[in-house]
Order: C-alpha cells, then structure tokens, then sequence
C-alpha cells in the first residue's frame, strides 16, 4: 500500500486492520418517547418543568460515552 506525499512522490505505508464491529443504531424519537415517559412528573412542581432540558442534559451524557472513531484513529 502506497501514499503520496505533496510532491506526488510515492511512499509505503503499512496496512492498519481495523476490527469490524456491528453498528448500534439508536431511535432518537423512540428515545425521547422513552424519556418523556420516565421523567414526567407525576405531581405538581414549585419550579416550571422543562422537558426539552431533560433532553439536553441526557443526550450530553450520552454522546460523550459514544465512540466516534477507533482508537488507533487518533
């Protein structure tokens, strides 16, 4: 396997095998569904409710624990 630098010069590079995984898929409506139902109040609040905070804050969580790309992408 070969790259070319800025000159077109060739250069050998080294063949990275890179582990196949299945792809997890994820319902962002589905999701929110799901959420709406567990964080809904079920009494009166002394503070507004605001589910789309609710949101915000979980999907902040959330993406932070996905992996974008391998490791040996860095």
């Amino acid at each position: 396997m070969v790259s070319r630098d800025d000159a077109g010069k060739e250069i050998p590079v080294e063949k990275v095998e890179i582990a196949k995984k299945p792809y997890q898929f994820l319902w962002v409506s589905i999701l929110r569904e799901y959420l709406a139902f567990e964080f809904k109040p079920e009494g009166p609040l002394s503070f507004e409710w605001d589910q789309e905070r609710v949101y915000d804050d979980f999907g902040e969580k959330l993406i932070i624990q996905i992996p974008i790309l391998p490791d040996s992408w860095d």
